[in-house]
Formats: C-alpha cells, structure tokens, sequence
C-alpha cells in the first residue's frame, strides 16, 4: 500500500523544462528544437518559470517524453486538448503545403 510519504511530489513547471533542457544538452540547442529563440528559452527559465502556453505543444511534441507534456509544463491550464487538436491541424496543413510544394518542384523538373 502506498502512503503519501511513499510518493514523490511532482515536478514543478520550471524542472520540467529544465528537464528538456538538460535532455537536448544545452538552451541553444532546446531552443532550436522548438523553434524559438534562446532569448526566449532563458526567459522562460529566469523570469517567468514556465513557458507560455502556445509553446508546450510545440515542447511536447519535440521531446517526445512522458514526463515533458502539457499538462506537467503549464498544470495551471485547463484546455490542452482544443489546444493540441489546434496544434496538429495547423501542422497537418503545413505538412500538405509541404507536399504541395514538392509536387510542384517534381513537376519543375519534369519540364525543364
């Protein structure tokens, strides 16, 4: 039987982006991962202690760790999964423009 004593407290908000920091190795290199800047990571980090919400998908999704999720990143807020259905549709249509634009570059090649 597990008592309260038995269980470890969850990771606060700042460690767990400090643990997808220290998984990458480096900000610089967290920060490339997401596709921010490490201005923005070392602010997260220093100032506000949590990224903002529009980034945790993006974190999420780069890190792909059972520990780094929304939900441990920004416990606070309460609708990740609209966000998520926006995160992926927003990425499904960039992955067809993608696409889009490689047919268009096979047919280039094609022509010329």
């Amino acid at each position: 039987m597990l008592t309260l004593m038995d269980k470890a407290d969850p990771l606060s908000p700042l460690e767990v982006l400090q643990l997808a920091v220290d998984i990458c190795g480096s900000q610089a290199e967290f920060a490339r991962r997401i596709e921010r800047t490490t201005q923005a990571v070392w602010t997260w980090m220093n100032r506000e202690k949590q990224p903002p919400v529009e980034a945790c998908p993006f974190i999420e999704d780069a890190m792909k760790d059972v520990r780094i999720i929304c939900e441990t990143l920004r416990p606070d807020y309460k609708g990740w999964e609209i966000l998520r259905q926006s995160y992926r549709f927003g990425a499904a249509h960039s992955d067809d423009s993608q696409a889009a634009d490689d047919v268009k570059g096979e047919e280039a090649k094609v022509t010329v």
